[in-house]
């Protein structure tokens, strides 16, 4: 069973190595969770090594956190934290075809009209 906390063979990567990786633009509501707290949130981007998160009361960097998006959760740590933005760095990375997964999830939303699912800058997080 997968449990909050870093592996010990996880590998860090540096901030050059992350922005090398491709980004999948999305909006796509989900679940951040702590150990202690559980809060709303929309991902933002993905990536195989992270994701861009947005929503309130945002955990710090250093917090081991896990992202719940409709059926898949991954794991990771928090490494930047600005306002109301968050990114995360995954455990493990995610093969391509799990990235598909989420952009699918956004243009799924999208042609519902929920992309915006709502606007962080007007109202709660859905």
């Amino acid at each position: 069973m997968k449990s909050f906390g870093r592996k010990a063979s996880v590998q860090r990567l540096s901030e050059y190595e992350r922005r090398r990786v491709g980004r999948t633009n999305v909006s796509v509501p989900g679940s951040l969770d702590t150990p202690a707290t559980r809060r709303s949130v929309v991902l933002a981007d993905v990536s195989p090594t992270g994701a861009s998160v947005r929503g309130h009361d945002l955990p710090k960097v250093g917090n081991f956190v896990k992202l719940d998006i409709e059926s898949s959760t991954v794991f990771g740590t928090v490494i930047w934290q600005k306002g109301e933005n968050c990114g995360l760095q995954f455990d493990e990375f995610l093969t391509k075809d799990e990235v598909k997964l989420f952009d699918q999830a956004h243009k799924e939303a999208r042609d519902l009209d929920m992309e915006s699912w709502p606007d962080q800058s007007q109202s709660d997080v859905a």
